[in-house]
């Protein structure tokens, strides 16, 4: 009989780290023994949603409007409600991916059904958005009794949400955000090619992923520039891949304030494999993690990276550093990197052999799934 477990989440966005990473375990799960249906609030099957890809996978979507928007809290608590008076009774896990939702979901889940809840924390930092962040901290203040297993992907996001003392007395399962290695392997001739093509030959390349939110610290990737123009005769290009808030007031300080400095600004893209294979060294002065996949996939393609030291140390495989928030040491850093092609090819190829794959991680997973849900059955 198969283990019927329905992933709860605010959304099944392509831009979405955690819809990304849960994509990944949906593909490589054992679909003759689990099956993963999906509540989503966010009423959305475009193509930039995994609407599709879900359905062609064999599971099923249940949309709902917005508990977590103010115009649409009561049609949304309402739909989300009648979808669990009908199904709840047909899943063994139910597993909440959004915290701030669990206040909308589990009392009726509860009604229904004694399958275990699991919630997952994916971040340890709620929003830089004092508003935001005040909400998010009272939809989440139950989350820890609420749940009857907890998962997180790092340590620090584990305490973030639950607190060290009722991990201490629950235990907690610490999920990878996995990825396919094949993907992200370092190719040298694509190496060349992309950088042939952006005419960066001869330069020292720095990137940058994100979603450039107030959270990734992006303006701190100027001071750098800045640092490294006074610093170093050498010639640097910075690339910025992704998009967001941020990224306006970037791109105008850049072309204001420091024209010689060449930086380029990719966009949203699908390759990012290519652009990580054109670079030298990956940086993230993120403020705050949970466990950034844009780091694992760096690290996939061999490449040495530098953290801000607040972000989690489970992280790194031996090719992070971790520096305090100050533009002289970062470029001081930068300076004294030395990574050979041979190096780099050598990381890269071993990295499949990590927990990172999720060929491998996805073996915890289900085991996770049928203790659980065999647990609850006791």
């Amino acid at each position: 009989m198969k283990i019927k477990v329905l992933q709860i989440v605010d959304n099944i966005s392509k831009d979405s780290g955690v819809s990304s990473v849960l994509m990944n375990y949906y593909r490589e799960l054992d679909k003759k023994l689990f099956q993963f249906d999906f509540l989503v609030s966010r009423k959305d099957t475009s193509d930039k949603t995994y609407y599709q890809e879900i359905k062609s996978l064999g599971g099923k979507i249940y949309t709902t409007h917005s508990p977590l928007s103010p115009k649409e809290v009561l049609k949304g608590t309402e739909e989300i409600r009648d979808v669990l008076r009908v199904h709840a009774k047909e899943y063994d896990v139910f597993h909440i991916h959004t915290p701030s939702m669990s206040s909308f979901v589990v009392g009726e889940i509860k009604k229904q059904t004694l399958a275990p809840i699991v919630i997952h924390s994916h971040s340890s930092m709620s929003s830089t958005n004092r508003i935001k962040a005040f909400l998010n901290s009272i939809l989440t203040r139950k989350c820890a009794e609420y749940a009857s297993a907890y998962v997180a992907c790092s340590e620090e996001a584990a305490i973030f949400l639950f607190g060290e003392k009722k991990i201490k007395e629950k235990g907690i399962f610490y999920l990878n955000n996995a990825i396919y290695p094949e993907i992200y392997l370092f190719d040298e001739f694509k190496r060349e090619e992309i950088r042939n093509n952006l005419q960066i030959e001869n330069s020292r390349t720095l990137i940058h992923v994100s979603n450039f939110s107030l959270i990734k610290n992006v303006q701190f990737l100027f001071d750098i520039a800045v640092m490294l123009t006074k610093k170093d005769n050498r010639k640097y290009t910075l690339l910025l891949v992704g998009d967001g808030p941020e990224r306006e007031k970037l791109e105008r300080k850049f072309k204001e304030e420091l024209p010689e400095f060449k930086v380029i600004f990719v966009g949203k893209t699908n390759r990012v494999a290519d652009y990580l294979n054109a670079a030298d060294i990956f940086l993230l002065p993120s403020l705050k993690e949970g466990l950034p996949v844009s780091v694992v996939e760096a690290e996939a393609c061999g490449l040495k990276c530098i953290l801000n030291d607040t972000i989690t140390k489970s992280v790194d495989l031996g090719l992070v550093s971790y520096l305090t928030l100050n533009s002289e040491i970062w470029t001081e850093k930068i300076k004294s990197i030395n990574w050979s092609i041979k190096d780099r090819k050598s990381a890269s190829k071993g990295f499949a052999n990590t927990l990172f794959n999720i060929k491998k991680s996805v073996a915890q997973l289900q085991h996770f799934y049928a203790d659980i849900s065999k647990s609850s059955m006791d």
